[in-house]
C-alpha cells in the first residue's frame, strides 16, 4: 500500500515544465508548386509533401457547388521531402505524377502516397526511393498509415476502399460501397478506420477488410480524423455541422458550429483538434477560410490565421502544424456568385510550445510514465525532494497504438518525483 501512495503523489505532481505561447505561422522555402497533400512523423520534425500535376482541379462538391484550383505557375507533380520541420526541402525519389495524397508512418520512415487515375507507391526509407504497389489504377482521393506503416488503407472516387495489411505489398478491396470517397483515417495501429462519402459515414473495426454505416444524419461530409485509440472520432461537413464521437463511431454528437472544412486532423490524444476552411460560407451567404483550432472535441473553434489550405499535417501532440496553400482559389457558390481568392502557394508550418501531460500506470513490480510523443525534444527528470534533479538514463519505448513515449520505472521505498523538461 506504501508504493500506492507514492504513485498517486506522484501523478499529482509531475507536470510538464514548458508554457505555451501564441501560434505564429511561417512560410518555408518548399517551391511554389501545386501542393495538394501532406503528412509528418508524429514528433513534426519529418514531413511529405505531394503536388498534382494537373493545373486546374475542379471538386463537384454535394449541392452542385463546386471547387477549381487553378495554378497559374509551374507544377511539377512531384513529391518533397523535409528532415527537419519544414526548415530545409529536398525532391524526393518519386517520379512525377497526379498526386493526390500522402500518409506516413510514426518514425516518418514508411511513406504511401496515391495518384489520381494512376497508382499507390510507397517508400520504406523516408521518400529517398519510392515503388509502385500492385494497387490498381485508380482515382484515388486519400490514403493512410497505422503508426507502423504496416496498415494501409486507400480511397477511390467513383469506388471503394482498398487494403494492404503488408505496407503495401498486397491491396484487397474492402466490402466498403462503390461511391465518391472523401476523406479517410485511422487509429495508430490502424485496426479501427473511419471514412466519409457525400452524404454518409462509415467505419471498420477490422482494419478496413469490412465497414458500418454510422447513424449520422446526411450531410455533405468532406473530412474525417481519429485519435490514435480510435476511440475519438470526427467528421466534418463541407457546407454543414462537424460531429464527435467518443466511443469508437457507436453514438455521435453534432456540433453546432458550421464547419465548412476541408482538413481535419487530430493530436493523438484527440484533445486537439486542427482543421481548415478552404471555402466557407455561413449562413446568410458570409464567405471564410482560415485555420481552426478546437480544444473542446469541436463545440467550440478558434481561427488561427486566415491562411487558405489545400491540406494540413500535425504532430502527434498537436503543436507542429504544416498546411498547404493554394495559388488562386474560385468558388462557385449556389446561385451562381463567384469569389476568387488568390494567394501564394507554399507551405506553412507553425510551432506551439507543448505542455505534455504526464501519464502514470502502476503494476505489480514497477510503474509505466507516458506522455505523448512531443513536437520537440524533452528529457525525463526525477528527484527525491523537488530541489534537486537528476536525467533518467531509460530509454523512452514509443508505443504504436497510442503514440505515447513510454519509460518503465521501479518504485523505491522513499518519495519520488519525476518532470518532463527540454534538455
Amino acid at each position: 500500500m506504501k508504493s500506492l501512495r507514492i504513485l498517486l503523489l506522484l501523478v499529482a505532481l509531475s507536470c510538464g515544465s514548458i508554457s505555451a505561447f501564441a501560434q505564429t505561422w511561417t512560410q518555408t522555402s518548399a517551391p511554389s508548386n501545386n501542393w495538394v497533400s501532406v503528412a509528418s512523423s508524429a514528433d513534426g520534425d519529418k514531413i511529405v509533401a505531394a503536388a498534382s500535376s494537373e493545373s486546374v482541379i475542379t471538386n463537384y462538391l454535394p449541392g452542385g457547388r463546386s471547387l477549381t484550383l487553378t495554378n497559374y505557375i509551374y507544377s511539377d507533380g512531384l513529391i518533397y521531402i523535409s528532415t527537419n520541420s519544414g526548415a530545409d526541402w529536398i525532391q524526393s525519389g518519386a517520379p512525377s505524377n497526379n498526386w493526390s495524397a500522402v500518409a506516413s508512418s510514426a518514425d516518418g520512415t514508411k511513406l504511401v502516397a496515391t495518384a489520381s487515375g494512376d497508382f499507390i507507391y510507397t517508400s520504406t526509407n523516408s521518400g529517398f526511393d519510392w515503388n509502385v504497389t500492385s494497387a490498381p489504377s485508380n482515382s484515388w482521393v486519400s490514403v493512410v498509415s497505422s503508426a507502423d506503416g504496416t496498415t494501409l488503407a486507400a480511397a477511390a472516387n467513383g469506388d471503394g476502399i482498398y487494403i494492404s495489411t503488408n505496407s503495401g505489398l498486397d491491396w484487397t478491396e474492402s466490402d466498403a460501397p462503390i461511391t465518391n470517397w472523401n476523406s479517410i483515417a485511422c487509429s495508430a495501429d490502424g485496426t479501427k478506420e473511419i471514412a466519409a462519402n457525400g452524404s454518409q459515414v462509415w467505419i471498420s473495426e477490422d482494419s478496413g477488410a469490412t465497414w458500418t454505416q454510422t447513424d449520422l444524419p446526411s450531410e455533405n461530409w468532406a473530412v474525417v480524423c481519429s485519435s490514435a485509440d480510435g476511440q475519438r472520432l470526427f467528421a466534418g461537413a463541407s457546407s454543414g455541422p462537424n460531429a464527435t464521437s467518443t466511443d469508437s463511431g457507436t453514438s455521435w454528437t453534432t456540433n453546432n458550429y458550421f464547419s465548412a472544412f476541408f482538413a481535419m486532423q487530430s493530436s493523438a490524444d484527440g484533445n486537439k483538434l486542427v482543421a481548415a476552411a478552404l471555402y466557407g460560407v455561413l449562413p446568410g451567404g458570409r464567405y471564410f477560410s482560415g485555420i481552426f483550432i478546437s480544444t473542446d472535441l469541436g463545440v467550440d473553434w478558434i481561427q488561427e490565421t486566415n491562411l487558405s489550405a489545400t491540406a494540413l499535417a500535425s504532430s502527434a501532440d498537436g503543436n507542429k502544424l504544416a498546411v498547404c496553400t493554394p495559388a488562386s482559389l474560385t468558388v462557385i457558390l449556389p446561385g451562381g456568385r463567384m469569389i476568387t481568392e488568390g494567394s501564394t502557394t507554399s507551405i506553412y508550418t507553425s510551432f506551439t510550445t507543448p505542455s505534455p501531460q504526464l501519464n502514470i500506470t502502476p503494476s505489480n513490480s514497477s510503474f509505466a510514465l507516458s506522455w505523448v510523443v512531443p513536437s520537440t525534444n524533452l528529457v525525463m527528470q526525477q528527484s527525491s525532494n523537488l530541489a534537486s534533479w537528476s536525467d533518467l538514463t531509460n530509454t523512452p519505448v514509443l508505443n504504436l497504438t497510442n503514440l505515447q513515449d513510454q519509460i518503465t520505472v521501479s518504485p523505491s521505498n522513499s518519495s519520488g518525483f519525476f518532470r518532463l523538461t527540454t534538455p
